[in-house]
């Protein structure tokens, strides 16, 4: 797969960031993705998914979401 696959993937998902199970979906999908490309940035993808990723500790990311007015509406700490 190229960027432009990887890129229309992420663009298709950020429609459906409504989904309580979005995040899941990205961040699986992130995973697979790395395995299949070494190269592949799951931080990248993840913020083109709609996400606002920040390092935290230990390999983990606080991602938030913020809605089209940039209200707050989530925010998730996970491992990528």
């Amino acid at each position: 797969m190229t960027r432009k696959h990887f890129e229309a993937i992420a663009a298709t998902l950020k429609d459906y960031r409504y989904n309580e199970d979005h995040i899941n979906i990205c961040r699986d999908l992130a995973r697979e993705f790395q395995a299949l490309a070494k190269n592949f940035d799951k931080v990248k993808f993840m913020t083109a998914c709609g996400y606002d990723v920040r390092e935290d500790k230990e390999g983990y990311y606080q991602l938030t979401y913020f809605d089209s007015v940039g209200k707050h509406v989530s925010t998730h700490l996970m491992q990528l």
